[in-house]
């Protein structure tokens, strides 16, 4: 029995090793958020995660990576704190603005003040900051948290995705 737990507890730490490696980003951005989110929440299989969006935005290797970073420490807050039973991962993209919304439907919070040692809130903000996006959380009492990370494109027009240059 000891050794069906310790093997169990062995794959669960794996995933969420990898869960803490760089992502693979050459398929796109909300599969890379896919993969992220089932490595998240492995260790609760109660919670149905649910990914939506444009597979490919245009952002650079090194913004994606910031996003990742973002909504992975997003991940973890709803894992850790929400108790939710559904989590939604949107990602979308429209005037020259990327849109990354997560939403649970846990418990909220009356506050987000950080408590000594966590400093998750504060990364998450600094990090979009630092790629000159936003980082809004809505969350009340009963009502569960949404999380809106808004990340201006990078990449010149000819680059993007879907867009044809017009002589």
């Amino acid at each position: 029995r000891v050794i069906c737990i310790l093997e169990d507890a062995i794959d669960k730490l794996r995933t969420l090793i990898t869960a803490l490696t760089p992502p693979e980003l050459t398929d796109g951005l909300l599969l890379a958020l896919h993969r992220l989110a089932q490595a998240v929440f492995v260790v609760d299989p109660f919670v149905t995660v649910t990914v939506t969006g444009q597979d490919h935005v245009s952002l650079s290797p090194s913004r994606k990576l910031n996003v990742c970073r973002i909504l992975r420490e997003g991940l973890v807050n709803a894992r850790k704190h929400a108790r939710a039973s559904h989590i939604w991962l949107t990602l979308t993209e429209a005037d020259g603005i990327v849109t990354a919304v997560l939403r649970d439907d846990g418990v909220g919070a009356s506050d987000l003040d950080p408590r000594p040692g966590h400093l998750g809130m504060a990364t998450m903000h600094g990090r979009a900051a630092a790629e000159d996006g936003h980082l809004e959380v809505i969350t009340a009492p009963g009502e569960g948290s949404t999380l809106v990370l808004t990340v201006p494109t990078d990449l010149p027009p000819a680059a993007q995705p879907g867009r044809i240059e017009e002589p």
